[in-house]
C-alpha cells in the first residue's frame, strides 16, 4: 500500500525542500549569492529568499496533494470534535505567537515595510508562551499537524518531514540567538525547555 502512494517521493521532496530553504537562510550562501549577482542591498536578497520560499512551498504542497494517496485512519465521531477543538486552539496559539514576535518578520517581508509597521525585536522574547517553551510556534505547529482528523500516507510523509525540519531548524535558530543575545539566551535556555513544557 505504501509504495502505491507518494510517501517516499514526499519524504525526498521534503529533504530537498529543507536543504534549499536552510541553504538560502545560511549566511555563507547569502554572501555567495550577493557576490555572484552583485547584490549590495539587503532588501534584494530578502526578496529572492521570500520568492524562492513561496515557490518551493507551493511545489512541495502540490506534490503532497497530487500524488496517489491512501487513507491510514480517520478519527471517528464524536472524538473528531475534540480533535478539531485542540487543532483550533493550536491555530489560535500560532497566531498569538506570531503577533508577539512580529508576523511580518516571520513572513520575511519586514524589510519592505515602513518601520512603524514592523515590530522591532528590541529584546529576547521570554514572555507569553515563551515562558513555557523556547519554540512555541514550532510546538503549536506540530500539534496542529499531528492532530489532523484523518491520516493518509502522503500526509504522514509531510508530517514526518515537517517535524524533522522544525527540530533541525530550531538547532540552527538557537545558534543564531546565542550569537545575538549571548549569555542572556544561554540562561534562558537553562530555565526553559525547547518543546515540552515542565509540568
Amino acid at each position: 500500500m505504501i509504495f502505491e502512494t507518494g510517501f517516499l517521493w514526499i519524504l525526498l521532496a521534503g529533504l530537498i525542500y529543507g536543504a534549499i530553504h536552510s541553504a538560502f537562510a545560511s549566511a555563507k550562501v547569502k554572501e555567495w549569492v550577493a557576490v555572484q549577482l552583485g547584490i549590495t542591498n539587503e532588501k534584494v536578497y530578502r526578496l529572492i529568499y521570500v520568492l524562492q520560499s513561496f515557490i518551493f512551498t507551493i511545489i512541495y504542497l502540490s506534490i503532497v496533494f497530487l500524488m496517489p494517496d491512501a487513507l491510514i485512519y480517520a478519527i471517528p465521531l464524536p472524538w473528531v470534535f475534540l480533535n478539531l477543538v485542540i487543532e483550533a486552539a493550536a491555530a489560535v496559539c500560532i497566531v498569538l505567537t506570531l503577533l508577539q514576535t512580529g508576523i511580518f518578520a516571520f513572513l520575511g517581508i519586514d524589510t519592505f515595510l515602513p518601520k512603524e509597521m514592523v515590530k522591532q525585536p528590541a529584546a529576547l522574547h521570554t514572555s507569553g508562551f515563551y515562558r513555557f517553551v523556547r519554540h512555541p510556534l514550532y510546538l503549536f505547529s506540530l500539534i496542529f499537524l499531528w492532530l489532523f482528523p484523518w491520516m493518509t500516507w502522503n500526509v504522514l510523509a509531510f508530517n514526518i518531514g515537517s517535524t524533522l525540519y522544525l527540530i533541525i531548524g530550531s538547532i540552527f535558530e538557537e545558534r543564531k540567538l546565542v550569537r545575538e543575545f549571548g549569555d542572556q539566551y544561554l540562561e534562558y535556555k537553562k530555565r526553559v525547555p525547547a518543546f515540552l513544557p515542565h509540568f
